[in-house]
């Protein structure tokens, strides 16, 4: 979660900006405790969108991944 949210408040920076309502989507998910897992209900766009996030911290060691998602939505 903390990567998509990071993606999120980086939006406007990125070249490939998030898919269309996936900010209101990963606001809405709940943590499920006994399965320990996020529950987001996603379109395929957004499941794209993800998958792009998730890739960008894969290839990326810049320090941006390592902040908590409000310190890189403020700078």
């Amino acid at each position: 979660m903390d990567a998509l949210r990071i993606d999120l408040g980086l939006g406007t920076q990125l070249r490939v900006r998030p898919a269309d309502g996936l900010a209101e989507r990963v606001r809405t998910a709940y943590f499920d405790r006994p399965g320990n897992w996020w529950r987001l209900c996603l379109n395929a766009d957004h499941v794209e969108s993800e998958a792009y996030a998730f890739y960008l911290r894969a290839l990326s060691p810049a320090p941006i991944w390592n902040q908590t998602p409000s310190a890189a939505t403020t700078g």
